[in-house]
């Protein structure tokens, strides 16, 4: 079985696709993957791959040129109930990782898309909305004029250092690889994370056995991004076999900036 930690490396965004559909009995072995999957945050999320081309409608789900011959998308519906952006974050990622596994290019993508289109192929319940999608096929050897305009997969170039987005014990004392301990290589991997635009609004405060994690709103107001980079971190925890759970009880002494948004808390357990 793969490491997820060289699957993290091998994930790039993908908008260039062979024109070819997906075996179905690679389609069913995602969608038996999505049906195992919770997320820490919320029920109120769903998941479905959609054909580009819906023969009964015969309509086209589209993304207004950001993607190429893209046989197939896996999009995500919530009804806007408390941390579904969070959730969706967290769980398509989960899906994302997974379809990498079996040699598929992804995407997020939460604006540049037809939402009409998506929605009425989707059959949305009252007060759910479609909120992000991913195509999903096989990418093409070529890289596309877009993708090489938007730096689509020169994620490691382009992070931030480690030490501009993790703290330690205050705000005053950058985190280094050096000597985050256990988490160096988890709270790595949440560095590659993808984000809207590249922006990687996040902020984490290492306490003891907590690490806090919070959106830089100066950067970004995207908490799905949020929830892509906790996706990261604990899946890395868990194959390292550190254990630990999100809850929302961090120390109420810890001050930080009005500009972060304080999320989440990862707290180690035994």
């Amino acid at each position: 079985m793969q490491s997820i930690l060289e699957i993290i490396k091998q994930r790039k965004s993908v908008r260039n696709f062979e024109k070819r559909p997906i075996e179905k009995q690679t389609l069913d072995k995602i969608n038996n993957y999505i049906k195992t999957l919770d997320n820490p945050f919320s029920p109120d999320i769903r998941f479905k791959i959609l054909p580009a081309i819906q023969e009964d409608t015969n309509i086209k789900l589209g993304t207004y040129g950001m993607v190429k011959n893209a046989p197939a998308f896996i999009v995500a519906s919530n009804n806007g109930s408390n941390l579904s952006e969070l959730a969706i974050g967290y769980t398509l990622e989960k899906i994302v990782l997974y379809c990498t596994s079996l040699g598929l290019g992804t995407c997020w993508i939460a604006g540049t898309f037809n939402k009409n289109s998506f929605s009425k192929s989707f059959v949305l319940s009252e007060n759910e909305k479609v909120y992000a999608i991913s195509p999903l096929g096989y990418p093409i050897g070529k890289r596309a004029f877009l993708e090489k305009l938007i730096g689509a997969d020169s994620k490691h170039a382009s992070r931030k250092p480690f030490e501009q987005i993790f703290f330690i014990s205050n705000w005053n004392t950058a985190l280094s690889q050096d000597n985050a301990g256990e988490y160096a290589l988890p709270l790595e991997m949440l560095r590659l994370s993808p984000s809207a635009m590249n922006k990687q609004p996040w902020k984490l405060l290492v306490l003891g056995d907590q690490v806090s994690f919070f959106l830089d709103k100066s950067v970004s107001s995207y908490i799905v991004d949020i929830g892509i980079a906790m996706c990261h971190f604990e899946v890395a925890c868990n194959e390292l076999g550190i254990k630990g759970k999100f809850t929302k009880d961090m120390d109420s002494q810890v001050e930080y900036p009005s500009k972060y948004e304080y999320v989440m808390t990862w707290n180690k357990t035994k």
